[in-house]
């Protein structure tokens, strides 16, 4: 059985840092849609290569049932028994509900969604500077790295996402509430969302995460039982 650990959240409500924090204190795996999708762009053999490649060359999002199919694709190469942390995924109602129709090789270990106020995203977004080598973020007032510009780790020019612009950011702060927010919804009415207050120091988050997923797993099993 493969365990999926979804997390939610807006564009800039700090997924990647969450991820990053969560994978080295569990030892989990992790899997980001955007990785995904930019590993079949890389790979003209794949079978979704055409569809995936026109659909990014556009800034488009990647149809459901396109989605859906280049990520159990992907699933389908985890080992029994890993636990895995999907960035990204689900991103529309229709994919949560496909989700929850798993085959027996995979289940839902739970749902985090990061709870960030609209009014820091766009500032959070817009100070957002990463490194294309090691993957680290880094953001130039919250979480500046030691030399101006340059990753601390690979001590190369930091970059920034062609979106964390003051163009693109109101328009997937947009999109989120109209395909992401829904999700949410969907899996708090459920009550089986865990909310995490997206403004705690990672490490705190991070911690909150896992207590309440403890606790969350230990109170079903008890009804269960």
């Amino acid at each position: 059985m493969i365990t999926l650990l979804l997390l939610l959240g807006a564009p800039g409500s700090g997924k990647g840092t969450f991820t990053s924090e969560f994978v080295r204190a569990t030892g989990c795996s992790r899997f980001s849609t955007g990785e995904c999708f930019r590993s079949v762009m890389n790979d003209p053999s794949h079978p979704f290569y055409e569809a995936v490649r026109a659909r990014m060359d556009e800034a488009d999002f990647v149809p459901d049932d396109l989605t859906l199919k280049v990520v159990r694709g992907q699933l389908a190469k985890y080992a029994k028994g890993t636990t895995i942390l999907m960035d990204g995924f689900p991103r529309t109602r229709v994919q949560a509900e496909a989700l929850d129709e798993l085959d027996a090789t995979l289940q839902i270990g739970g749902i985090f969604f990061l709870d960030v106020p609209e009014s820091e995203l766009a500032q959070r977004l817009l100070g957002r500077r990463l490194c294309l080598v090691c993957g680290s973020i880094y953001h130039q007032e919250l979480r500046p790295p030691k030399a101006d510009e340059l990753c601390d780790t690979c001590r190369i020019p930091l970059t920034r996402r062609y979106d964390d612009t003051a163009e693109w950011i109101p328009k997937r702060i947009g999109a989120f509430a109209e395909r992401t927010a829904p999700v949410v919804d969907y899996y708090e009415r459920q009550d089986r969302l865990i909310r995490v207050d997206g403004t705690l120091a990672p490490q705190d988050a991070v911690a909150f995460a896992r207590t309440h997923l403890q606790d969350d797993r230990a109170e079903k099993a008890e009804e269960a039982s």
